[in-house]
């Protein structure tokens, strides 16, 4: 069975961060909610691991 994508040997763990202070308020629409969603669950599931907030 491959290996999957690994980031780093010394932790399992990819943190992503976003900042929203004082940035353009991008999720305005609920059309535009909906297509990050859709893009980070495809990205979750074809990359093999979990989102948790």
């Amino acid at each position: 069975m491959p290996h999957k994508f690994q980031i780093s040997r010394d932790s399992q763990a990819l943190y992503i961060t976003v900042v929203t202070k004082d940035r353009l308020p991008v999720f305005q629409t609920d059309a535009i909610k909906i297509v990050t969603c859709r893009a980070l669950d495809e990205a979750r599931t074809s990359g093999g691991f979990l989102l948790s907030g």
